[in-house]
């Protein structure tokens, strides 16, 4: 890689600049307003502030040039088709900061494209990778003013010159080396300095130069100094050998001959016909005559770029100007030049083309010749291509002067839209409101303008709403335009609540006396309504409370528009009274929510009220009531809310609405609602069957069951040695064994089944457990416990018998849920409810396997899976065990969701926290 590259010295005041050298090489040097102008972006992006850097030659070599400018209003392509289109190079590069709060920098490139469609302006880190030779070469084309040496690959230095040979390896350059003025070189103390021709700003909005006189400029003394320590283009070696020996020519006449005289002072003489200074108004660049005996200065619009004498000097036809020339001129306040020119004609589009420069430049010279030559009632046609009158752009560049005279001489211009349908009143409003209280004073009949939809100056105001200078301009306007309403029945407050930036300062600026709330639109839509469709919810507090607890359907419509906020604010900071009258001719808020972020925040408060309402719903809006309840099943946050509630209030699992919807409980709150619901028997002995010894109570008990009638009270196996209570875990102990002997499990018969079912409710009655049985199919107890759904009939089409399995089944299912409320109980929470599961964690850990590249030591979602299951509740975890199986199982990691089955535990990717794991095994659970 080469080394730093080297850094030129800035321009100079008096340095002669060339402007004759390839397309590439004075693209970059553009004029700003043109630079301005076609400053597009591909993409919107926020106002910033750029500079822009590059490389010119000037008779005294290459210097650097640096311009910083700011961009208040980026206009972008509008359109998303970026990635189909090719670049064909990269022509330049500014540095972009934005210009509100501390933003970062960035670096934005100037696009040609394949297709032949406008330059547009792109952010640097867009640019696609099969692209980047592109970006090298722009890399290297802008080295020495840039010098970012960082991004520069290793063989992008041989491939690609680099800046300053762009420059020096110019034939235009270098031919404009040989025609323009010598480099100079200091001649001896008693010969005066020959006047220098001024360098011309680059840009044409820069502050006006005048011709520099030989006394108010830098000495020539310091300047050759300066000449002297920096290098010399390769271009322009004979002529400083031809300097050289005039020098030594002027030493000889030094000693034989008295000095030179003086050079007169600089005047003005240009071909546009000015022969004084008395132009003030004239904001472009300046050229003086090369002849040091004259030094006329003439105006650069008005001279060819290759001249370098005055037409007295070097006499020439007066130059044409094109229809470009004009509108530059327009732009640089050039009015002598306007007048003079009768070549082209000054009309049509080319008037208006000259007009709008003039308004955007803020020429206003110009800008009065130029508007009156056109008719007033044209005004309001002469746009851009955004549909911009010479208003909208007098004001988006914030041209007060320019601003009042238009508005002076043709009012309604303030009435016209762009095409984004901005009025330049609006923009006038929320740009110069200062502008706008001076013209109110001088003109006050522009408080009665409306537009053609009725909309007052309060309309405009409050659609505007500037940051500065709002309560001055609400104080000027009569009371009686705040009440007014548009075509669309509108108030100015409807507006002002519209819009996104609407603050608690401007609700007490507006004084809003309390009627002016109810107010409604065509849509039946008040003034709060607007506020929460604007995503102003927080800006209730401001408002007075009665108008909040008079105001309808508010809940329903932060629902409708996402105001999560806005709703639990509602419910915070306002009664009950906003519930029952909402609920009083219509569905509650929490029926109609939306998104189960609104379900959650209604939840929160007056849970009570709500989920008894929700209960009773269900019979006026069952499909509401089904869509809600199946949210909330859905949602990890709102489960772990409600099991928090009956953690908290036992009491509620009574509530009518956990009877109906268990499903919505976890175990934990399952089990003690469980046990709530099941009474004590009445008889500590109850039935009593006796078996000829302890081998035969299978058999005895189900000969005797049709004998049975309450099987909610204990049963008592006699046997000559032993009584067997089913209230001892010794009596489950000895009978399930005998009934696994008796492959109960394996030949399943309705009429067992039938027996089964009933004993395994008394089981549960008997708040007892089964022994851990091993040998027990999850696949069969699904089938068993379970009504038919697609994982049992994939189960039951793998089995010869299963007409018989779905009656037996069946028989079952209608047993155990006649005698134990368990319908809405999961298959692997009715295997933990019956069998006991042993919690042995690092043995369980033992058993698992790792897919292919996941460390388990150090990955951090495995180490946060084993925290998570250790601190699991053992019923929680019983299940887990179940589910997954005790023997080896797979522990995986993909990039989709959580999900939990036989042997094999697959965890999301994107899970960042161990509340993020708990939310997600929540729900895996509850869909197992």
């Amino acid at each position: 890689m080469a080394g730093k590259p080297k850094e030129y010295p800035a321009l100079l005041a008096h340095d002669v600049v060339c402007n004759d050298a390839h397309a590439d090489l004075l693209g970059r040097m553009q004029p700003s307003a043109r630079f301005n102008a076609d400053l597009v972006t591909e993409s919107p992006t926020v106002p910033f502030t750029y500079t822009r850097r590059y490389l010119v030659m000037t008779t005294s070599g290459l210097r650097t040039h640096t311009i910083s400018e700011s961009c208040e209003h980026p206009r972008s392509r509008g359109r998303c088709d970026a990635a189909l289109r090719v670049p064909l190079r990269f022509v330049d590069m500014i540095q972009c900061k934005p210009t509100i709060g501390n933003g970062v920098e960035w670096f934005m490139v100037r696009v040609q494209w394949t297709d032949k469609s406008s330059d547009t302006w792109m952010h640097a880190a867009d640019v696609r990778q099969e692209h980047r030779n592109l970006l090298q070469q722009l890399f290297m084309a802008t080295l020495n003013s840039w010098q970012r040496v960082d991004k520069v690959l290793p063989a992008s230095w041989e491939a690609y010159p680099a800046e300053d040979r762009l420059w020096l390896d110019d034939p235009l350059v270098a031919s404009w080396l040989q025609t323009a003025q010598p480099i100079k070189v200091q001649p001896p103390d008693d010969v005066q300095a020959t006047l220098k021709r001024p360098a011309a700003p680059l840009g044409t909005h820069s502050k006006r130069m005048k011709p520099p006189l030989p006394d108010d400029t830098e000495s020539d003394d310091s300047m050759d100094e300066q000449s002297e320590h920096e290098p010399t283009p390769a271009a322009v070696v004979d002529m400083v050998d031809e300097a050289v020996c005039n020098l030594s020519m002027l030493e000889l006449k030094a000693k034989h001959f008295s000095a030179l005289p003086s050079p007169p002072p600089v005047s003005v003489a240009c071909p546009c016909g000015l022969v004084a200074d008395d132009d003030d108004a004239y904001l472009g660049l300046w050229f003086v005559c090369a002849n040091k005996h004259c030094g006329r200065a003439m105006h650069a619009v008005c001279t060819s770029p290759a001249a370098r004498f005055c037409a007295r000097c070097e006499p020439r036809p007066r130059r044409t100007l094109s229809a470009i020339d004009l509108v530059l001129a327009a732009q640089v306040n050039a009015v002598h030049l306007l007048r003079a020119e009768k070549d082209v004609p000054l009309e049509g589009s080319l008037l208006h083309e000259c007009i709008l420069a003039a308004a955007d430049a803020g020429a206003i010279d110009a800008l009065q010749y130029l508007l009156a030559r056109s008719p007033k009632a044209q005004w309001h046609s002469i746009v851009d291509d955004f549909g911009r009158n010479p208003l909208h752009l007098a004001i988006a560049h914030r041209h007060a002067s320019a601003v009042e005279h238009m508005v002076s001489q043709r009012p309604l211009l303030l009435l016209a839209t762009d095409a984004f349908q901005q009025s330049g009143m609006e923009l006038l409003l929320y740009e110069l409101p200062g502008v706008f209280l001076r013209l109110v004073q001088q003109l006050p009949f522009l408080l009665q303008i409306s537009d053609d939809k009725n909309n007052t100056m309060a309309h405009m105001l409050c659609r505007a709403l500037p940051q500065t200078d709002f309560a001055a301009l609400v104080n000027v306007m009569p009371y009686n335009l705040f009440v007014s309403s548009n075509d669309d029945g509108e108030t100015p407050l409807m507006r002002a609540c519209q819009h996104p930036d609407l603050g608690a300062q401007h609700l007490r600026v507006l004084a809003l006396p309390t009627d002016w709330w109810f107010v409604t639109d065509r849509n039946g839509h008040g003034p709060l309504h607007h506020l929460l469709m604007a995503g102003n919810g927080h800006l209730l507090l401001h408002v007075e409370r009665s108008v909040v607890l008079e105001t309808p359907d508010l809940y329903t419509c932060a629902m409708q528009r996402g105001q999560t906020m806005a709703v639990a604010m509602l419910l915070r900071h306002f009664d009950a009274r906003l519930l029952e009258r909402e609920g009083a001719d219509q569905l509650w808020p929490i029926v109609l929510a939306p998104t189960s972020a609104f379900v959650l925040q209604l939840l929160k408060h007056h849970t009570r009220a709500q989920l008894q309402y929700v209960h009773d719903a269900a019979a006026v809006a069952p499909d509401a009531v089904r869509t809600l309840v199946h949210r909330m099943a859905t949602d990890a946050s709102i489960l772990t809310f409600l099991d928090q509630l009956v953690a908290a209030e036992t009491n509620l699992l009574a509530a009518p609405f956990f009877v109906r919807y268990q499903h919505l409980l976890g175990l934990d709150a399952k089990l003690s609602q469980l046990r709530n619901v099941l009474t004590l028997p009445r008889s500590a002995v109850g039935v009593i069957i006796t078996a000829p010894d302890e081998a035969s109570c299978w058999a005895a008990l189900l000969l005797a069951a049709g004998s049975i009638s309450n099987w909610r009270e204990p049963i008592t196996l006699c046997t000559p040695s032993r009584r067997f209570v089913s209230s001892d875990d010794a009596f489950w102990s000895m009978l399930w064994p005998q009934l696994l002997a008796a492959r109960v499990l394996d030949e399943l018969h309705p009429a067992t089944m039938l027996v089964l079912g009933k004993l395994v409710g008394h089981l549960v009655c008997m708040q007892k457990t089964l022994p851990p049985t091993p040998t027990m199919s999850m696949d069969l107890f699904r089938c068993l416990v379970d009504k038919p759904n697609a994982m049992s009939a994939a189960y039951l089409a793998k089995r010869a018998d299963r007409h018989v399995l779905e009656t037996a089944a069946s028989a079952f299912r209608q047993q155990l849920f006649r005698l134990v409320p368990l319908d809405q109980w999961t298959a692997p929470e009715l295997y933990v409810l019956m069998f006991r599961v042993p919690r042995d964690v690092a043995a369980w850990r033992a058993q698992v396997q790792h897919q292919p590249g996941v460390e388990p030591h150090t990955n951090e979602t495995i180490q946060m899976w084993w925290r998570v299951v250790n601190a699991l509740p053992t019923p929680v975890y019983s299940m887990l065990h179940v589910i997954v199986g005790g023997g080896p199982w797979m522990l995986g990691i993909n990039t989709i969701s959580t999900t939990l089955g036989p042997r094999e535990v697959t965890l999301s990717a994107d899970i960042a926290t161990e509340k993020d794991l708990t939310d997600a095994l929540t729900l895996a659970l509850r869909a197992a």
